[in-house]
């Protein structure tokens, strides 16, 4: 995983002017969670919460200001360097994440995992060690494997690092099968985020749920 994750992987997709498209990204991911637990994972008081594959430390931003005691891992000394120029009172860790999570025991009420799964060689080893380490939430997002290539590069947003995509049900059936959970402590969903734009300004996005031909994949465990 660590190899291609220097400046020139984030210049080349212009990363350091996605902060606001990814922030928004993060709200509408947990306002979903929030909605399908019943709980607001917007109250971080007195909880710790882990962003994997932090990068410039967009998301640890939102964990913050929901008042997490914030944690981010990433494997790039580039996106770390920008992640703690831009963040304070955050912890951040250089760590390759398809390795053991350096953290002992349940140490967090939140982790989130946004479209990194994709990148990794065996993300059923991180999803095992996102288990191990959370007494909470889980929630990750990741491209579908049959509409990611053709459609992102239709729009030219393609990122050619994606390595390891699957299906709804492929990730279902790892879950199930391979990690041993319950279904009713697993929930996934597949849809598409369409951005509402006024004069090339990204105001929201709305989430158009497609049962099985979304774009992205939306996981939820509860641990």
């Amino acid at each position: 995983m660590g190899m291609g994750f220097g400046r020139e992987y984030f210049e080349k997709m212009n990363y350091s002017s996605r902060g606001s498209i990814i922030r928004r990204f993060g709200v509408k991911v947990l306002t979903w969670a929030s909605k399908r637990i019943g709980r607001n994972l917007f109250n971080g008081r007195g909880k710790r919460a882990l962003d994997i594959g932090c990068s410039f430390g967009y998301i640890t931003s939102l964990l913050k200001q929901a008042r997490y005691e914030t944690y981010g891992l990433d494997i790039s000394k580039y996106a770390l360097r920008e992640a703690i120029r831009r963040n304070a009172d955050v912890f951040f860790l250089r760590h390759d994440v398809q390795r053991s999570l350096p953290f002992v025991g349940r140490t967090f009420d939140l982790i989130t995992c946004f479209d990194v799964l994709e990148h990794l060689d065996d993300p059923l080893k991180t999803l095992k060690s996102m288990y191990r380490a959370c007494k909470g939430i889980i929630i990750c997002t990741t491209p579908h494997r049959l509409l990611d290539k053709p459609i992102r590069r239709l729009v030219k947003d393609y990122d050619d690092t994606h390595k390891n995509l699957r299906t709804p049900g492929e990730w279902r059936r790892i879950f199930i099968e391979e990690m041993g959970l319950s279904p009713s402590k697993v929930l996934i969903e597949s849809y598409y985020e369409v951005p509402i734009c006024i004069s090339n300004r990204l105001l929201a996005f709305k989430s158009i749920r497609i049962p099985k031909l979304g774009l992205n994949t939306r996981i939820l465990i509860r641990t």
